[in-house]
């Protein structure tokens, strides 16, 4: 995962495309411990929103958010909802990109995530 997400990075289309494959394998390998899913998905979403592949972004967050509720891995979850935001607002989905993004805030606070909560603060200024 940590490698296509590298290979991602890249700004070869050819190059990145072969990196979200290497994360899609793993994602999508059913045997692959169901804890990492969310962990996963904020990683794929993350990369594919920034190639422009924002619904596919919004399906793997999607994914992330149902295993993580289903696992009780609540850490990744103000993440998700934080790339989630980022899906919107570079789609220019500026009210989605919002709500996610308030989402996102208010379950760092519960979960008493400041880091998460400055992120969120900084990326607001993008989001309006």
């Amino acid at each position: 995962m940590l490698l296509g997400w590298a290979v991602a990075a890249d700004p070869d289309p050819t190059a990145a495309a072969n990196g979200l494959a290497l994360m899609a394998e793993v994602l999508d390998d059913t045997g692959a411990t169901k804890q990492t899913v969310p962990y996963f998905a904020h990683l794929m979403a993350s990369r594919l929103a920034e190639h422009g592949r924002h619904d596919e972004a919004l399906t793997r967050v999607a994914d992330g958010l149902r295993v993580a509720e289903e696992t009780g891995e609540r850490l990744w979850v103000p993440l998700l909802h934080l790339v989630r935001s980022r899906a919107h607002a570079l789609a220019g989905r500026r009210a989605d990109a919002a709500a996610a993004l308030a989402d996102a805030a208010a379950i760092a606070g519960v979960l008493g995530q400041p880091w998460v909560t400055r992120l969120c603060q900084e990326f607001q200024e993008e989001v309006r």
